[in-house]
């Protein structure tokens, strides 16, 4: 059995801040093979000495990688750079489209490693792109997909609220444009609350399920803490030859205070043949 860590963040951009220093600790803290960082910076940050410092010093511990900005494509909003990064191996590193965002990969023999971050809109426009990774999973004998999904499952417990308001939402037709108008605050709470809810519906990770891919953390804990609701949204899945051990939930600051994301890194052990 071969064995490597894989690691995911959605860090919030807080490697294009001065913060970059904290947000490289949790990296070592996590000790990834394999790591995905979405919104690693935004675009504005992407050349500026936060982000290049960040690119040098993960080659000084021993990563190769590989980015994408989501800028390439009219009306998508998600203006971020992503990146994953590998150490320890010489697979190939590609880029792919996952609906109209992108998706980053290293092949390592029959082990395909996925890097993706689904749009946070609404259930539907994730959609496209949990296909496309789903139909990924037959291009290697193994998969591991992981990322900010932007969805929960309806199975969970914890969604039931969300998963209830995301039908309701549905069902009346109530949807809010330009939600994250921060000129137009109630405007922009009303909006968080119905995406919320939507991630709740539970259909993108069903198709993601009905490919054959488990979750590395069985008990859904939450990897989202806002206003006292938290949602598991981050997952590290694989297929059904991958075993995870050693899944850890890392706290989302090192030095306490404010937080570098609103969401936490995740990590675990995959053995595959």
């Amino acid at each position: 059995m071969a064995e490597i860590t894989v690691g995911t963040w959605n860090a919030h951009n807080s490697f294009g801040t001065e913060r970059v220093g904290e947000a490289l600790e949790v990296v070592k803290r996590m000790d990834a093979d394999v790591l995905y960082v979405a919104e690693m910076t935004d675009i504005a940050s992407t050349y500026n000495d936060h982000a290049q410092k960040a690119r040098a010093n993960l080659e000084s511990q021993g990563y190769r990688g590989i980015t994408t900005e989501y800028a390439d494509k009219e009306g998508v909003r998600n203006a971020h750079t992503m990146g994953l990064y590998v150490r320890g191996t010489d697979g190939e590193l590609v880029r792919h489209r996952l609906g109209d965002r992108f998706g980053l990969s290293v092949v390592c023999g029959d082990l395909a490693v996925r890097g993706c971050h689904l749009p946070d809109e609404a259930e539907h426009k994730r959609w496209p792109a949990a296909k496309e990774l789903a139909e990924l999973r037959h291009e290697t004998d193994e998969m591991i997909a992981m990322g900010d999904f932007n969805a929960m499952y309806r199975s969970d417990t914890k969604a039931v609220v969300a998963h209830m308001g995301g039908r309701l939402s549905r069902a009346i037709g109530m949807r809010v444009k330009d939600y994250y108008n921060t000129a137009n605050p109630f405007q922009r709470a009303v909006g968080k609350a119905l995406r919320s809810s939507d991630m709740g519906v539970g259909e993108t990770m069903a198709i993601l399920e009905s490919a054959g891919l488990h979750d590395a953390d069985p008990s859904h804990q939450p990897t989202v803490h806002q206003h006292g609701l938290s949602f598991a949204i981050d997952h590290i899945l694989g297929s059904s030859g991958v075993t995870f051990t050693d899944f850890t939930l890392y706290d989302r600051s090192v030095r306490g205070g404010r937080p570098l994301s609103d969401h936490n890194p995740l990590s675990a052990v995959a053995s595959f043949r």
